[in-house]
């Protein structure tokens, strides 16, 4: 049986036909996949299989989604000529159509109709370059076979929510960069800056109603996202500096890491609690009793509030064990972390 690190070693060695980049973002993910499994490592690494079969799940999810990059970056330029296409015609049939409607309408009535009529058929067309990108299935696995969630936004708006179906919705990102795609079970969305109109476009990344994760892990580099309907058996939450908004959240076990960003939600528990707080805030209502876990926690300059009883400062620490099933632990930095608890919304 190997170890992660003769695991990650093989597979580094089965994976050598990637760009550097993107075979350290690879092994980057198996070694986290797998140090998120504790103690059951070895367990993982079995379920897994051989460096070998990971590899070439690998290989055919990459050469798979390769392909659609491809159709969708052919599909984008065909666009773009349509578009040029159409202000070509425009111009070329604009000049005669003007004449005829200056003639009939006197004054710069005629002009402007015909300058909102080209307007709004460039921006019809130009609506059509936004995608609801479907999933990019490896040949060996479908959204059927999906078992785990993993995002990785570096920057911009985002929503998660449930839906009809697995799928990633830029309709109103404007233009976007998003990657999607299933391997080992695991649905994974990775997400880059969006630069819309205005600023404020949004990328919806959409589960099945009724979905239950086995492990969901969401990292938010910067921007924002609302995460909405989750339920998993795991969550792992990690935000650097922006914020991250929960709403009707189920997690037998949570786990969340906040650098100098925001992490603001309620969540219902049944299941350990654990926050890793640096310099940002974490405020986190669980639809629970506070009779249900056992609290510890650690400070250094910053403040944290467990169900009303604080502690801040240097060194400060709250231990309180009253022998329940389950634990809430805090480690805060110079940040603020505060849990209450709101029974009046359990099931």
């Amino acid at each position: 049986m190997m170890n992660k690190t003769e695991f990650l070693a093989a597979l580094r060695r089965e994976l050598g036909f990637l760009p550097k980049d993107e075979l350290d973002d690879a092994i980057r993910y198996y070694d986290e996949y797998i140090n998120d499994a504790g103690d059951d490592e070895e367990k993982v690494i079995a379920e897994m299989g051989t460096p070998h079969k990971v590899a070439e799940e690998f290989k055919n999810e990459y050469y798979d989604r390769k392909n659609v990059n491809d159709e969708s970056t052919k599909h984008n330029n065909q666009i773009s000529w349509k578009t040029v296409l159409v202000c070509i015609l425009a111009v070329g049939f604009g000049v005669p159509v003007l004449n005829m409607i200056r003639n009939a309408l006197p004054g710069i009535t005629g002009i402007v109709i015909l300058v909102v009529v080209i307007v709004l058929l460039i921006k019809f067309l130009g609506n059509k370059t936004n995608q609801r990108i479907a999933v990019s299935n490896a040949t060996v696995q479908t959204c059927s076979d999906i078992e785990n969630i993993y995002l990785d936004l570096k920057a911009g708006n985002f929503e998660f929510r449930t839906g009809d179906s697995f799928a990633v919705d830029t309709m109103s990102a404007g233009e976007v960069k998003v990657k999607s795609y299933i391997a080992n079970n695991t649905w994974t969305v990775e997400g880059s800056k969006t630069i819309g109109n205005n600023g404020n476009g949004v990328v919806s990344i959409i589960i099945p109603k009724g979905f239950h994760a086995k492990k969901a892990v969401m990292k938010l580099t910067a921007g924002n996202i609302l995460v909405s309907g989750l339920s998993a058996d795991n969550t792992k939450v990690e935000v650097g500096m922006g914020k991250c908004e929960i709403k009707n959240m189920y997690s037998q076990h949570l786990n969340m890491k906040c650098g100098m960003g925001d992490i603001v939600g309620s969540c219902s528990m049944n299941g350990d609690v654990n926050v890793d707080c640096g310099m940002g805030n974490v405020t986190l209502t669980l639809t629970n009793s506070a009779d249900n876990f056992n609290m510890s926690a650690t400070a250094g300059m910053g403040c944290v509030d467990i169900g009303g009883t604080k502690i801040h400062g240097a060194g400060s620490k709250l231990d309180n064990n009253i022998g329940a099933l389950h634990n809430i632990n805090v480690k805060c930095g110079m940040g603020n972390v505060k849990i209450g608890f709101n029974e009046r919304d359990e099931a």
